[in-house]
């Protein structure tokens, strides 16, 4: 259910084409907090994958798309992509 939560970012990004109101350095230090967190529980549970790392992996997962989509739209690369369509 959380990762549907990711989802109206993301949307409204695409949707404005613009991302300035959306802060790239939490979105960073999520996908760390996610990472670090997946670290974490395979070190402490006999370095196996549990259902537990799967979740935070897929957390980091969504975090590291929000992530990108923000820089697209930073760079430049929504107004780089038209300009080669047409």
């Amino acid at each position: 259910m959380r990762l549907v939560a990711y989802l109206p970012t993301v949307w409204a990004i695409l949707q404005s084409r613009d991302s300035r109101q959306h802060s790239l350095w939490t979105w960073l230090i999520w996908l760390g907090a996610h990472l670090t967190m997946a670290a974490w529980m395979y070190e402490h549970d006999s370095q196996r994958v549990d259902a537990a790392i799967g979740v935070s992996l897929a957390n980091a997962a969504a975090c590291g798309l929000t992530t990108a989509v923000i820089l697209w739209f930073r760079r430049g690369g929504w107004t780089r992509a038209m300009i080669a369509i047409y």
